[in-house]
């Protein structure tokens, strides 16, 4: 598919809209498939459903830290920072240094996606119950200074590791508790508020039931 053509079809799905819907997206990315020339195409135009899609049909094995790093520097959206990491990053053989590099950022994306990464890590059984303790220091020291989007990030993180290891749940639960409530907008129906001990306890139930 060339570029005009998903542009074209892009804008057929915002006609009328005022968000990105999600689905039509990733139904358009699913016959993408894998085409890195295009995503960067994609990327390229600076478009926020363009750059969503994009992360649906990048390769991540032929991302390196310069693109992941250059990319990222002009990202402005929460929600194309999280499909970048998670979708690409996580899974490209950089993932480790911009991990490194980016989780001390004090730019709140740049901070944010690295903490993704570290997100991702724990999600796909990558990082040791051993690793852990360090990273809750930095958690613990960092917590209340950090911007609301890379303290999401961070919490998101500290719940994980509650949930995954229970050898460092109660210090994961200590810690939230004196971190309290991050952001006290409402939150949907049957999501959990940014409050790690209501958050560990929710995973918890979930994965009794």
């Amino acid at each position: 598919m060339e570029l005009a053509e998903v542009l074209g079809r892009l804008d057929a799905q915002a006609a009328g809209k005022t968000r990105v819907m999600m689905g039509p997206l990733r139904a358009l990315g699913a016959k993408l498939k894998a085409d890195h020339a295009l995503a960067l195409a994609l990327w390229d135009t600076g478009r926020l459903d363009a750059r969503l899609l994009a992360t649906m049909a990048m390769t991540p094995d032929r991302l390196t830290a310069e693109d992941a790093e250059s990319m990222l520097a002009s990202v402005v959206d929460v929600q194309v920072v999280d499909e970048l990491t998670y979708k690409v990053v996580a899974e490209a053989p950089c993932a480790d240094e911009s991990c490194r590099k980016w989780a001390g950022a004090e730019q709140p994306l740049i901070g944010r996606a690295g903490w993704n990464l570290l997100v991702a890590k724990l999600l796909s059984k990558r990082l040791a119950a051993g690793e852990c303790a360090d990273i809750l220091e930095t958690i613990e020291s960092g917590c209340k200074s950090a911007p609301v989007e890379k303290a999401e990030s961070m919490m998101r993180c500290l719940v994980e590791i509650g949930v995954r290891f229970p050898e460092h749940r109660p210090r994961a639960i200590d810690i939230g508790t004196r971190w309290g409530l991050i952001d006290d907008r409402p939150v949907p129906k049957g999501c959990t508020p940014f409050y790690a001990p209501d958050w560990i306890a929710a995973i918890l139930k979930r994965k009794k039931a």
